[in-house]
């Protein structure tokens, strides 16, 4: 072997050495950020964590929700007919059954992007 060739063998098995080092640096790096995300993820949907942020906005979502699921009728009366003050307590119920679903969305939505209100 020449000198020449000895050099550029010498320059490329320092080269690898490198490459190598920065890979492996990359590789720690990125199981790093990967073990941060994961943690974050974690906590982001832990409903003990949304509890300890948020307990009155989840009991009252509670609340409400049972409130809505246990109290099911279409405003009639116990005898079948329809009745305006029947009619307007469902008209109500709709209204804030979708008033809830928009808030417990936005919340989840806020709640996701790592926002509180």
């Amino acid at each position: 072997m020449d000198e020449r060739t000895a050099r550029l063998k010498k320059d490329l098995e320092d080269r690898k050495a490198a490459l190598k080092a920065e890979l492996n640096k990359l590789e720690s790096d990125l199981s790093g950020h990967i073990t941060d995300i994961q943690e974050d993820v974690t906590e982001t949907v832990d409903p003990r964590k949304w509890v300890q942020k948020h307990p009155l906005k989840l009991v009252g979502a509670a609340v409400l929700i049972g409130f809505l699921a246990g109290n099911r009728d279409d405003g009639r009366s116990a005898s079948g007919k329809i009745t305006v003050i029947g009619s307007v307590v469902a008209a109500l119920k709709t209204y804030a059954a979708r008033k809830a679903v928009d808030k417990i969305v936005s919340f989840v939505e806020d709640v996701g992007a790592g926002k509180s209100r």
